[in-house]
């Protein structure tokens, strides 16, 4: 499984062409929302099932185009931090 990026640390390192989630927003999330993360190769949603925390528990949403050892409804653990955006 390739490692999640962090999406704060992308805002931070390229303010002027990557947004991620303010705090607010990320407090916010709760079970049902739609979050998306990425791995590295590529950007996909996820259902939250279980927040505590910084950490999220949630079912990956979507079909992913690579391999990556995790796939349409597997789910995974992930931080805050790791959030691209909210649906």
């Amino acid at each position: 499984m390739n490692e999640l990026i962090d999406a704060q640390e992308m805002a931070q390192n390229h303010p002027d062409t990557f947004e991620a989630p303010t705090t607010e927003e990320l407090n916010q999330i709760k079970e049902g929302s739609s979050v998306k993360i990425s791995n590295g190769e590529e950007r996909f949603w996820t259902l939250v099932t279980k927040v505590s925390g910084d950490k999220v528990t949630a079912a990956v949403d979507n079909q992913l185009l690579g391999e990556y050892g995790y796939d349409l409804g597997d789910e995974i653990e992930f931080e805050k931090r790791h959030i691209y955006s909210i649906f």
